[in-house]
């Protein structure tokens, strides 16, 4: 491998993909309280006798006076399993976010982060450091 890459050009590319992370971290907690924020208006505890038949049914396959009840259901149980996948995937990505942090030096901390967000929010900014 041909040693290209200054130590300057390293530090900065570790900046923008630290900023990168956190920027996604906000993302996933964005979606995190708004699945939590729906899933409280839905209904809560096991599907209804009256309407279990339809779970697992297309909802063209649902009577019409037990639509809409289905519906919120089978969103409820849709959204939980999103909520699940968030919270795991947030969980990764800020482990990933929290090791690129710890790379940064300290000396040149608000410097670097600076420089990366300052780079990731200008949009012609589409080549390499």
């Amino acid at each position: 491998m041909i040693n290209s890459v200054s130590e300057e050009q390293k530090l900065k590319t570790l900046a923008i993909n630290t900023v990168s992370r956190e920027l996604e971290v906000n993302s996933y907690d964005l979606n995190i309280r708004n699945y939590k924020a729906i899933l409280d208006s839905l209904p809560t505890g096991e599907w209804p006798v009256e309407i279990l038949q339809y779970k697992y049914l297309d909802i063209a396959s649902v009577p019409h006076e037990h639509v809409e009840n289905v519906s919120k259901f089978n969103f409820r149980d849709r959204l939980d399993y999103l909520l699940r996948t968030e919270v795991n995937e947030r969980t990764k990505s800020f482990m990933l976010y929290q090791a690129m942090y710890n790379q940064l030096p300290d000396d040149r901390l608000e410097e670097l982060l600076t420089f990366a967000y300052n780079y990731i929010t200008t949009p012609q900014n589409t080549t390499p450091v």
